[in-house]
């Protein structure tokens, strides 16, 4: 893997190992290789692709998500997760997800002042949804994983 030794902020992320800050992912360890993307160059806060590579899921993430070069722990963390069964894993990341929709409920919930909008209600019900699908999308995953067995 390479070594960082250059301000993230600085330098093109092409092919470079970054980690994902935990409130804009679920997956443990956040370790990401970029592969490419506007968001990659310097100075942009644009889309930047890649992988995760605990999952091994291509996709993206933006430039200002990113927590700064993946650590040889965050790298040895990575390693360790892309390991484990299936079930396992996936049991980690709905108890992210689940982390993450309780912080936002809990929020709205202790705003006694009434301050929450209902542009902020239905972002918070928009992304619970969102959450409950991704659960649901994981159970499918271990449910067919064990019948292919």
């Amino acid at each position: 893997m390479p070594t960082y030794d250059t301000d993230i902020d600085s330098t093109d992320l092409t092919d470079k190992l970054v980690k994902i800050r935990s409130t804009y992912t679920n997956v443990p360890s956040g370790v990401f290789m970029c592969t490419g993307g506007f968001g990659c160059k310097v100075g942009s806060n644009g889309k930047v692709f890649g992988k995760h590579l605990v999952t091994g899921e291509t996709t993206y993430t933006r430039r200002h998500w990113i927590e700064g070069w993946a650590s040889k722990e965050d790298e040895a963390l990575a390693a360790h997760w892309a390991n484990v069964p299936l079930a396992k894993l996936n049991l980690e990341i709905s108890g992210n997800i689940l982390r993450s929709a309780n912080e936002s409920v809990d929020e709205v919930a202790r705003d006694d002042a009434g301050r929450v909008t209902k542009e902020q209600m239905r972002a918070i019900m928009f992304n619970l949804l969102i959450d409950v699908n991704a659960i649901h999308g994981m159970m499918r995953e271990v449910v067919d994983a064990e019948h292919t067995e």
